[in-house]
């Protein structure tokens, strides 16, 4: 049961892979926009997606069918839980699958790379499940099966330690990810525009990580009384990136009017 499931995710991760390749291939490209230089999906990115699949089967709430409603509902408990989670790791998913349609690199620095990411995630799965099916259980009133709690409060720093370090360190791959095709830019061809989006890349990983480190040393120095200010950190996201994005697509939009004036190529 366990392998059908794994084997139907990292099914389902190449086809939408392929079809989002076939999508982009056929539509009209901008002159602006960034290149692809990934080709057909290689050995790399097939692995990848086996164990992206791998991960998402792992937060699965349930390998077997509830037999009865009790049981059913204990394991829709876990539904929202798992949901967060399923979008988290998609999301990182997507950026995987943008770097490669991007730069198409195979080099022993990429695949060293992606390794790393892939045992990050893999280490991510089980803090990620535990604090948001935790919060879930919260919400709903539950913190387990048997009303006992699962966490001690003396534990909640630890666990947003974890939580970070995971979070912090699949955005310094990222980052590291991007400054490896920025060294390769020249052997890469990269215009202006992608060479300016290479480097808005690496700074977003990066600005994530900082948020990463900042969450994990609230948790660190400020103990149980400030474990909540680290959780509600993360909230900074949403602040910092729509500053980040606003200011790099001002300089991107007078770039690419030099662009298209035929001011620069390079």
């Amino acid at each position: 049961m366990f392998d059908e499931i794994e084997l139907l995710f990292r099914q389902g991760k190449s086809m939408i892979r392929e079809q989002l390749i076939e999508k982009a291939s056929s539509n009209n490209v901008s002159p602006t926009a960034f290149r692809w230089r990934g080709g057909d999906v290689s050995r790399l990115e097939s692995f990848s997606d086996a164990v992206f699949g791998f991960a998402l089967t792992l937060l699965v709430v349930s390998l077997e069918v509830p037999h009865t409603f009790d049981a059913l509902l204990i394991a829709m408990r876990g539904f929202v839980g798992f949901a967060v989670c399923f979008v988290l790791l998609s999301l990182v998913w997507y950026d995987h699958y943008v770097y490669f349609r991007q730069y198409g690199l195979r080099d022993s620095a990429t695949v060293v790379l992606n390794l790393c990411l892939l045992f990050v995630v893999m280490f991510y799965v089980f803090p990620l499940k535990f604090l948001f099916t935790l919060l879930a259980s919260i919400t709903t009133g539950m913190n387990s099966q048997s009303g006992g709690p699962v966490i001690q409060n003396s534990q909640v720093p630890t666990l947003m330690i974890i939580y970070g370090v995971g979070f912090m360190a699949i955005h310094i791959v990222f980052t590291l990810m991007y400054m490896n095709a920025w060294r390769q830019r020249d052997l890469l061809a990269l215009n202006r525009l992608e060479r300016f989006d290479t480097r808005a890349s690496a700074g977003s990983h990066l600005m994530l990580s900082s948020i990463g480190l900042f969450s994990v040393s609230i948790a660190y120095f400020g103990g149980v009384r400030y474990s909540g200010v680290a959780g509600f950190s993360y909230f900074l996201i949403g602040l910092g990136m729509s500053v980040y994005w606003s200011i790099c697509g001002g300089r991107r939009q007078r770039l690419e009017k030099a662009f298209t004036l035929g001011e620069d190529s390079l």
